[in-house]
Parts: C-alpha cells; structure tokens; sequence
C-alpha cells in the first residue's frame, strides 16, 4: 500500500542507454519514481545519454526520474520498498555471466514490496535466455508468472516497454513477461 505522498519506485536494472520510459509508451505518472541503474564501470557515456534522454522527455514530470550507477547484484535501495523491477535485456546479455542472474533475481525480490511485480523484457537476443528457462528460474526463487492476458510475445506487450526500437532484431522469441514476488 502507497501512503499519501509516496511515489511508486519503479527500478529498471540495466538501463543502458535506452531507459524504457523514453524508449517505450509506458508513461511514468505523478505518483511514480523512476530509477534506472547500470553497473558498468567505469561508468560509460550511455548513463550520461540515459540521463539526458530522461530530462528532456515529457513522459518523466520533472524530477521523478533518476539514472544511477550501481550493481544489479547489490542495489543500493532499502528493503520492500520498490513497487516494480524491470530487467530489459539483461538476461540475454551474453556479457553478463548467466550465473549473476539468480544474485540479480534474489536482489530484486528483496527490494520488491510484497505486492510488487518483476518484469522481464527480451528484445536483443531472447535465445540466450528463453522465456521457458527465466520462467524456471523465477519459480526455483518463489515468483510466479502472472497471466495478465496479453500473449508475452506480442508486439504491443513489448512496445510498452521497447517501442519498437531495434525491432529488426525482434524476433518470434521476443517476450516480455511478468512476475508476482510472492
């Protein structure tokens, strides 16, 4: 529950450069704070691009948007307090080692609030990481896959979070799916 004057924390693990509140249609709201955080060290120019993307754009109202270097296996935010972690094209990332996955998972979950929601985005190279094979992995850590009736490989559950960007490399496993932490 969100008391009066609390903003949703809304984190996105491995922002890039191409933070999805920019990239794709889903607006953050007034009552919303987004943070996206990557871990590349030493920090790269696409945190300062991510920055300045996120405060010239009209879907963040002015300082509800935060871009911050930090590992996805360590975050830097206090426990159950964030509403939703985003991971978009993390796990299909071949130069994060696949066993850093579980340490990121288990890191979201604890800063996840108890009705939080995990979600997971494959737009780059979805064969590294199936959603079959992250499905498994959310269950073996206590999440479960919501049904939200939107078919996880359908263009528009995808373009909330990726707009279309890049969408050559798309591809029929493409996904976004979401999971309940608890």
């Amino acid at each position: 529950m969100i008391l009066e004057g609390e903003k949703r924390i809304i984190l996105e693990v491995g922002v890039g450069d191409k933070p999805f509140p920019i990239e794709g249609k889903r607006v953050i709201s007034n009552n919303e704070h987004y943070i996206g955080i990557d871990n590349r060290v030493p920090p790269s120019s696409s945190l300062v691009t991510a920055k300045n993307k996120l405060g010239q754009d009209e879907k963040c109202h002015k300082g509800s948007c935060d871009v911050i270097g930090a590992d996805g296996r360590k975050l830097p935010i206090k426990t159950d307090r964030v509403a939703e972690v985003v991971f978009s094209n993390v796990f299909g990332y071949v130069q994060i080692p696949p066993k850093d996955h579980k340490d990121m998972i288990r890191e979201a979950n604890r800063v996840l609030r108890d009705d939080g929601m995990l979600t997971v985005i494959e737009t780059y190279t979805p064969w590294n990481a199936p959603l079959k094979k992250v499905a498994n992995t959310m269950r073996s850590l206590g999440f479960t896959q919501l049904q939200d009736g939107q078919d996880v490989h359908s263009q528009s559950a995808i373009d909330r979070y990726a707009n279309g960007y890049n969408a050559e490399l798309y591809s029929p496993h493409s996904f976004t799916s979401h999971f309940n932490n608890r």
